[in-house]
């Protein structure tokens, strides 16, 4: 059982968790080649994604849905927020979709999944949380802070893949306009690195071993400022970097190291 990004950035975003019987990819928002060039890295065929979960609308999460959904055949998971939000775009014409709501969970093959509302400028976004062969992950991003749900689901999984998207004093001092910026540091907006790392230090005091940074902005966050934030926060708690707790960056163009789950 593995997890790991396939893209992660402003730029198009895509990651998959598997078991070698279903695998699930979360979100399509690079090209439908890039998806299948990502997944063979994991010796997944586009055939054998068993489902597709959509987090949000923005295109960053779904440029690829479209031709990826046609050639995989797999259901397209999402809330109908979001279904009705791609339908007036014209995205993912013909897609099997299947409405799901925040907070009730389902089963995909050998998988539980429990969608969790998120705060962020879309129709009606969601982080997800996976079960399978007593192991636990979650994948949040683009968030403007983190939920309740989404901090207990942190505290209770082996694995956290979280947005770390912006450095403050970065953000600020960038060339960005001013409503933009106020956009992204709102509670609808992204999550900041200091943020991530206070959700960080938490998820590690309840036994998260695991943490994959994702969502870095390329003009407002460097995968050092990012990871400096979480390993400071991991220092005050004590814990140590490679032998307590794992902490890595997903890059932004190609797939991340898999987190593989030791299964009994």
């Amino acid at each position: 059982m593995f997890m790991a990004t396939l893209a992660s950035g402003s730029r198009g975003n895509a990651a998959v968790i598997g078991d070698g019987l279903t695998n699930i990819l979360i979100d399509a928002g690079v090209s439908c080649r890039r998806i299948c060039g990502g997944l063979t890295l994991f010796d997944v065929r586009p055939e054998d994604v068993s489902a597709i979960l959509i987090t949000h609308e923005h295109i960053d999460h779904v440029a690829g849905l479209e031709r990826f959904a046609a050639k995989s055949g797999a259901k397209v998971y999402l809330t109908a927020g979001t279904a009705e939000a791609l339908e007036r775009k014209g995205i993912a014409r013909g897609a099997d979709f299947e409405i799901i709501r925040a907070g009730e969970s389902f089963e995909v093959g050998s998988f539980g999944v429990t969608p969790l509302a998120t705060s962020h400028d879309a129709a009606e976004s969601v982080a997800y949380r996976f079960e399978a062969h007593a192991k636990s992950a979650l994948f949040a991003t683009d968030l403007g802070y983190v939920p309740d749900e989404v901090r207990r689901a942190a505290l209770e999984s082996e694995c956290v893949f979280i947005e770390s998207n912006h450095d403050v004093y970065a953000l600020l001092r960038g060339s960005y306009p001013e409503p933009l910026k106020q956009r992204i540091l709102s509670p609808r907006g992204h999550l900041s690195n200091d943020d991530c790392a206070d959700l960080i230090r938490a998820a590690a005091e309840h036994g998260t071993r695991r943490f994959t940074l994702c969502h870095l902005s390329r003009e407002n966050n460097t995968p050092e400022l990012a990871e400096s934030a979480s390993r400071a926060a991991l220092a005050k708690l004590g814990a140590r970097i490679e032998q307590d707790v794992r902490l890595t960056v997903a890059p932004e163009a190609e797939a991340s190291e898999p987190y593989i789950f030791e299964l009994c």
